[in-house]
């Protein structure tokens, strides 16, 4: 019994490693234009900047932290703000 046990265990993680896998074969991936982390103490905040292919005309930028608290924050502004 303790063999199935282990065995569905295994099974189940490798199924959802699989499952990950087949749901991401449709995307494709976009590099960052700058990646870079502020100098703070306890959040370690991570910056990713990049350009939306939808909208070339924005710049979109995702902060993520270290905390267990805080979902990532995102906010795309136009590129060219020279006549606001």
């Amino acid at each position: 019994m303790m063999k199935k046990i282990i065995f569905l265990i295994i099974a189940i993680n490798l199924f959802g490693g699989v499952w990950t896998r087949i749901g991401g074969l449709g995307t494709k991936e976009i590099k960052p234009d700058h990646t870079y982390t502020l100098d703070t103490i306890g959040e370690n905040p991570r910056i990713y900047e990049f350009t939306p292919r939808s909208n070339p005309n924005y710049t979109c930028i995702i902060v993520y932290t270290e905390s267990n608290y805080k979902s990532p924050v995102m906010q795309c502004i136009p590129k060219d703000r020279s006549n606001k």
